[in-house]
């Protein structure tokens, strides 16, 4: 590992997962230098088409869309809608 490289700033840790959400991500870990994709983001944003008014307007939205916009098809990052294979895509 590069001498720059810090797990703990380096890999986003989520503020909290169910254990049976933690047990599904662990059948898929890979060490950090063997996966494919490095940053992550899938999930609800305004582009959904079964998004509400008021969600669309939020502040949250907004947020997710920037995230999606920016990382949308740049190297090494996978974002987007929710997928169902968000595990194995992560490692």
């Amino acid at each position: 590992i590069m001498s720059w490289f810090n797990l703990w700033k380096d890999v986003m840790i989520p503020g909290y997962l169910p254990a049976w959400r933690v047990n599904a991500m662990l059948q898929f870990n890979q060490p950090v230098m063997q996966r494919n994709i490095l940053v992550g983001f899938h999930g609800h944003s305004s582009r959904n088409p079964k998004a509400g008014h008021w969600y669309k307007r939020s502040p949250i939205a907004e947020v997710r869309d920037r995230i999606i916009n920016y990382f949308w098809n740049k190297t090494r990052c996978s974002a987007g809608p929710a997928v169902y294979d968000y595990f194995r895509r992560m490692g």
